[in-house]
């Protein structure tokens, strides 16, 4: 579910590089690799976006996970997930990578991030698991203006001793702070090398329409790629095309095309590439609950003939019906979870003293409630639950707490 599809890879390797490593690209084909969560097109273009977002907590509800199926065979098969945890102050800390494999969840790679005063990132840092420990593989430092937009990027790598220098990247701002170019050059072992550049143009609304790309052959700069975007009247990203450059023009290499519900939710992604004419590549369907989170993702491929299931991605979030309420003293624990028959509420060392338990739907409908005595464990029968993501509330006068889970099918 994570592996990009061929074509792209190979063309994120070369013009998309200095993007991809320091977030620049409206994409969705990183977005759906969880770099960004919500992945919202829009995020990554507006001038105070362009630094990578911090912040998964949407208006409501902060994403706890996402759980990736492959289609194989005919039938979905659990393939990997990430986990999702945060500071004190609902900042993203670290993302748990994990491959589902003989029925065991196994680590895969994380990615760890601190914050300066202001909420900005201060770096990224990726590490893979092998086996027993979790092993340093690539940093990213970030830098920033008095505005706190990203102006430049340290890329290094380890090499089991030390950090090594990999690549650096330079920002230019306009007056408005919207970004202008970008500038990268990688290390040789001795010094930096000169190695691509970036331009930027923007409409009326400062919505991003080209991004365009040169790179260094050692002598001169030449035109490597071109990403056009386009949007609707509600400045919703509609077009991601990308062109590559053969010498004398410009050709068309892929694009996709999306659509967005009344609450501009991104719904629906169909993904095309250039064969002298535009084939179909992917589709992707999305829904999303009554807060807007989105919840689903199907993806399909092309077969030449039929849409067929490639991947489906579900995400699960802590709702938080009234985050003004002040929570529970001591954390509430779940298990287990998922569950089938019945879930075990373990209420720590909170004393109960007039407690309620309500479960909704990812609707925000009601549909159980029960009275709470002063009991540390408290048990929820499931035998009439269908098989889905619920969200569990425990009230106490002022207090609130709301945790999420699953009924496993």
């Amino acid at each position: 579910m994570k592996h990009l599809k061929l074509y792209t890879t190979l063309f994120l390797a070369g013009f998309l590089f200095p993007a991809l490593s320091f977030a620049q690209i409206a994409n969705d084909y990183l977005l759906q690799n969880a770099e960004h969560f919500p992945p919202n097109l829009i995020e990554l273009l507006t001038s105070e976006d362009n630094r990578p977002s911090p912040n998964l907590r949407g208006l409501n509800d902060l994403l706890l996970a996402e759980r990736g199926d492959d289609w194989v065979d005919n039938a979905w098969v659990i393939a990997d997930s990430s986990e999702y945890y945060y500071n004190s102050n609902d900042l993203l800390t670290e993302k748990v990578d994990k491959i589902f494999d003989n029925n065991v969840w196994v680590n895969d790679d994380r990615r760890t991030q601190d914050y300066d005063v202001n909420d900005n990132i201060l770096f990224f840092n990726y590490q893979d698991w092998d086996g027993s420990n979790w092993i340093n593989d690539r940093i990213t430092n970030f830098g920033y203006n008095a505005t706190n937009s990203v102006v430049s990027a340290l890329a290094e790598t380890w090499d089991g001793s030390n950090w090594v220098n990999d690549r650096r990247t330079s920002y230019v701002r306009d007056a408005n702070d919207l970004l202008e170019s970008a500038f990268t050059e990688t290390w040789d072992g001795s010094n930096w090398m000169d190695n691509s550049r970036l331009t930027y143009q923007y409409d009326a609304n400062d919505n991003l329409i080209l991004q365009q790309s040169e790179a260094w052959d050692g002598m001169n700069w030449n035109n490597s790629g071109q990403l056009i975007f386009e949007y609707d009247a509600n400045n919703n990203n509609t077009l991601f095309l990308l062109k590559n450059w053969n010498g004398t023009a410009w050709t068309n290499f892929l694009q996709s095309m999306y659509e967005y519900d009344a609450n501009n939710n991104l719904i629906q992604i169909l993904d095309q590439i250039s064969f002298g004419s535009w084939e179909n590549s992917g589709y992707s369907t999305i829904s999303y609950d009554g807060n807007n989170n989105r919840i689903q993702r199907l993806s399909q491929t092309w077969d030449g003939t039929n849409w067929v299931n490639s991947s489906h991605t579900v995400f699960y979030y802590q709702i938080v019906s009234n985050a003004s309420q002040p929570e529970l003293e001591y954390p509430v624990q779940l298990f287990p979870n998922p569950a089938n028959q019945q879930l075990t509420i373990d209420l720590g060392d909170n004393e109960i003293l007039n407690g309620q338990l309500n479960v909704y739907n990812l609707q925000g409908q009601l549909i159980h409630t029960k009275t709470l005595g002063n009991n540390r464990l408290v048990s929820l029968e499931l035998t009439s639950f269908s098989a889905g993501t619920y969200c569990l509330q425990i009230l106490d006068g002022e207090r609130q707490i709301t945790q999420t889970f699953i009924v496993a099918p």
